[in-house]
């Protein structure tokens, strides 16, 4: 099979829509044409990848508002201060001396230039903020104007026209991926070889239908309350929506066996279904999933067989990020609808089990008392994990289990047991400090914690660079991103093991611990590949979407 040769440059997996880019010719005219190529394509990038507000680019700080932080803009436009120039501040184009009717872009006046005011088609709402300790903090946040709106609106609405995508070196998505050997570049790890997977991801349009209908009905009830500005109400009616979602088990209720949500009758509800009765089920919520219904509809029309582009570039730990985060990221409901029949893999306490395994070779007889109170701590998370979980959550009151997971994870990679609004633990549970103080102070915590501190002395160390096991190096940072990179890598090189031996049109998605089939697979067979590649033993949950 073949593998990426070489590391991919980073502008090379900007893709715009072409017509989107001729649309902008069109509608702006010569201010737009007489821009260098880089500001022209930086623009069509922006407008493809940010037309509406969901969840995976929603600002944090403006819900209104994308982000996007200075490197993501240096890749579309090349200089970030040539882009704040023609869009912000101002600009001089001066006549090239290498192209016949073309312009070189200054942003001072130089001879023969001519000055040109701010084009203000992206609109900053959001100045980042350089964080704290010199940690980073936000990033800059934008709109796009009326106009380049209503292009976008234009275009992307038009039923009879599948999108074609380029770069800006005018390569298309097909031919990339066909010289790359598929969507997984590696823009990480250097030469690091690779099984790939194929482009197109196959998805269910009738189901994403099925399951706007029923957005739009809870959408209605939503809207109502909360103008009623009653949070009891909201409350209230939020759990009726959920009997109704669960109707089989609230017969004695009234409501009868088979139910209609939207329109639709069903016996067993469907997966995305059932995954909204614990889903946050606000306006904003539900206009992030129409939104990324919008998004796959948008990319999926007119063709044959409904599928939609997905392509992987690596973290910096090596995990396979979806480029827009392309389902990969979106809201649960949403990828279960769009993926209806599929199966998911998850490897079990992954990084549970893949810290126990790379750190029991390296331990001698001189463990503390804590010490090895902690390993056990992690062991017996391994083994007996949603017992742990509800345990925790009934000591702790949280009210979601959601965010004990959450938690958990956050200690696994070693974030302090404090109350600091800046650490991980406090964000998680929204500055709750009855519920922090519970949960940092839990001795189940307080002994996993032991257990990490142990692994990050013994896979750590003193050592000022760490590679991880996809052959990623970087400098020592805190003991969270130091665990992070080490457990990353192993469970980058475990989803490797499984697309090496699987067949890759079998393959529909990869969520960093976890790869979704389109087909039923053998768990142990799953096991089998990842103990054949990298030596772990490692278990695999199933669930069918």
């Amino acid at each position: 099979m073949k593998t990426p040769s070489k590391k991919v440059n980073r502008t090379t997996f900007n893709f715009y829509s072409k017509e989107l880019f001729e649309e902008l010719e069109n509608t702006l005219g010569d201010t737009f044409k007489k821009l260098p190529p880089r500001i022209k394509t930086g623009y069509a990038n922006v407008v493809s990848k940010h037309y509406n507000i969901i969840k995976f680019n929603q600002h944090s700080r403006d819900p209104k508002s994308f982000f996007m932080k200075e490197e993501e803009v240096e890749s579309y436009f090349n200089d970030i201060k040539d882009f704040r120039a023609v869009n912000d501040n101002g600009y001089y184009l001066a006549p090239s001396k290498k192209e016949k009717d073309a312009f070189t872009l200054k942003r001072k006046t130089v001879e023969g230039s001519t000055h040109y005011e701010p084009t203000n088609w992206l609109i900053s709402t959001v100045k980042a903020a350089s964080g704290v300790n010199g940690k980073s903090g936000w990033s800059n946040g934008f709109k796009l104007s009326d106009t380049l709106q209503l292009i976008a609106n234009k275009v992307l609405n038009v039923d009879s026209t599948e999108l074609t995508f380029i770069n800006h070196k005018q390569q298309s998505l097909n031919q990339l991926v066909e010289e790359n050997g598929g969507s997984l570049l590696a823009t990480q790890s250097n030469n690091h070889p690779v099984a790939n997977i194929n482009l197109e991801v196959k998805i269910d349009l009738g189901s994403l239908e099925e399951h706007r209908t029923q957005l739009i009905e809870i959408y209605r009830e939503v809207w109502k309350l909360e103008e009623q500005e009653d949070k009891g109400k909201v409350g209230e009616m939020l759990r009726g929506i959920e009997r109704k979602l669960i109707s089989g088990r609230w017969e004695k209720e009234g409501f009868p066996q088979e139910f209609c949500i939207g329109g639709v009758k069903y016996n067993s509800l469907p997966l995305y279904t059932q995954s909204l009765i614990n889903s946050e089920l606000t306006k904003e919520a539900l206009q992030h999933r129409f939104n990324e219904i919008d998004r796959l509809q948008i990319l999926a029309k007119n063709k044959q067989s409904p599928s939609i582009p997905i392509l992987y570039t690596e973290a910096t730990t090596g995990r396979y990020t979806a480029k827009e985060g392309r389902l990969q990221s979106y809201n649960k409901s949403v990828r279960y609808a769009a993926l209806r029949g599929c199966y998911e893999y998850d490897l079990e306490a992954a990084h549970q089990n893949i810290l126990l395994q790379t750190l029991y070779p390296l331990m001698d007889s001189s463990l503390t008392e804590e010490e090895a109170a902690g390993l056990d701590a992690i062991y017996d998370y391994t083994r007996y994990k949603d017992d742990t979980r509800l345990n925790l959550l009934i000591d702790i009151d949280c009210g979601d289990i959601g965010l004990i997971k959450e938690a958990i994870q956050a200690v696994t990679y070693g974030a302090d047991l404090v109350d600091n609004p800046f650490r991980a633990i406090t964000n998680i549970f929204d500055n709750d400090k009855d519920v922090i103080s519970r949960f940092n102070n839990h001795p189940f915590i307080q002994r996993y914690k032991a257990g990490f501190d142990l692994a990050h002395k013994y896979l750590v160390g003193d050592a000022k660079e760490i590679t991880n096991e996809v052959g990623i190096t970087k400098l020592r940072a805190s003991k969270s991103k130091n665990l992070a990179h080490i457990l990353q890598g192993y469970e980058r090189a475990a989803i490797d093991a499984i697309i090496k031996h699987s067949n890759k049109d079998d393959i529909a998605i990869l969520l960093h611990d976890c790869v979704v089939f389109y087909n039923k697979q053998s768990t142990d067979n799953l096991s089998e590949m990842v103990k054949k590649e990298t030596g772990l033993n490692l278990a695999f949950s199933e669930e069918q979407y």
